[in-house]
């Protein structure tokens, strides 16, 4: 804050010494308003991508993820090259709105399939996949609530409902941007206290792209490849596993309080709660997507014929902090080859309430 209350910088390197590439990162944010809040980010990266897109307003990049990955399932990584701009503007009344702009090249690595089955206008292979987006994000939430640090803030949420809706446009030929495309999304979340029943938080997303796209740059529907529990992904599904252009999905929790608990004398002073979940998507592929990215030596899947759905169980408030979650995979139904730990998981995770 001696240096400056309105801008923060930084930066990192790293080398790796297997892919023997360095990675690195500079960026930088102007916060000329915080009340309501107004910044300006710049950024550029070169680095593993560890971008997700989850249907809420989170992110996770955690070193512990890799130390608790389920067996048997290979790491999948995409090297990319980032530049990004954002402009963001905030209200009093809870809306803000966000203007993004973005260059952004892909190179993804085993098994994950090379970007040489993609051609160019001259028939081509091509060797990494440029684009060049522009994206508008509409969000209102009411009186939301916030932890502030320095020059960084972390959503606390509303007691209202929060809604976000994102138009993003792809633009060829500029910058070398390789692809023209619309996408469409929203999300709805809200969490609601229902007593005596205990809370009811909901997430209902979905979205759309129009064009003709490779995986990259698709709905990758975000799976869990760790044992840590993930609320805001589908943690009986692999990174990388499902592909759509159109869906529409929904993620509960309802957190019922001490339930069965409170009528165990000895538990009861433990003053553990139950909760259930359950979430689902569904979506599709287009012909012209389809013919581009199936079937082309990885084994992308989708969701056309049955949807994805998932429920689950568990105790949480364990010491206070700690979560147990059992879950089971519905849908879709089992193929002869795949193993049944795939359909029934254990997770643990933290849980700190405010």
């Amino acid at each position: 804050k001696k240096f400056s209350k309105h801008l923060y910088l930084n930066g990192y390197i790293a080398y790796g010494t297997k892919d023997k590439q360095f990675k690195y990162n500079a960026g930088a944010l102007w916060i000329p308003k915080r009340l309501p809040r107004t910044y300006v980010f710049a950024s550029y990266t070169s680095d593993i991508d560890r971008r997700i897109n989850y249907y809420d307003d989170v992110s996770f990049d955690n070193i512990v993820n890799l130390a608790v990955r389920k067996s048997g399932i290979p790491l999948k990584f995409v090297f990319s090259k980032e530049a990004r701009l954002e402009v963001f503007k905030s209200y009093h009344n809870g809306f803000s709105h966000k203007l993004t702009m973005l260059k952004k090249d892909y190179d993804p690595y085993d098994p994950l399939p090379s970007v040489s089955i993609f051609t160019d206008a001259a028939g081509q292979g091509t060797n990494t996949i440029s684009n060049t987006e522009v994206e508008l994000s509409l969000r209102y939430a009411f009186k939301e609530r916030f932890l502030e640090g320095n020059y960084y803030r972390v959503s606390l949420g509303s007691k209202y409902p929060i809604i976000e809706a994102r138009i993003a446009t792809g633009l060829k030929d500029v910058l070398n941007g390789g692809y023209n495309y619309q996408r469409i999304t929203f999300t709805a979340s809200d969490d609601v206290r229902i007593a005596p029943f205990g809370s009811l938080y909901f997430n209902i997303f979905g979205g759309k792209y129009f064009g003709t796209l490779p995986y990259l740059l698709l709905e990758n529907h975000p799976g869990n490849e760790n044992y840590y529990y993930n609320k805001y992904a589908f943690n009986m599904m692999n990174k990388y596993e499902f592909l759509s252009d159109q869906f529409v999905g929904a993620n509960i929790e309802h957190s019922i309080g001490g339930g069965v608990f409170r009528y165990i004398p000895l538990v009861k002073k433990l003053k553990l709660r139950q909760f259930w979940t359950a979430k689902g998507v569904i979506g599709s592929l287009s012909d012209k997507n389809s013919a581009l990215n199936l079937n082309k030596g990885y084994d992308f899947k989708t969701l056309e014929n049955s949807p994805y759905i998932e429920v689950g169980t568990g105790i949480e408030n364990i010491l206070r902090v700690f979560r147990i979650d059992f879950v089971w995979r519905v849908l879709p139904e089992a193929r002869p080859n795949e193993p049944k730990q795939k359909y029934f998981g254990i997770f643990g995770s933290m849980k700190i309430d405010f």
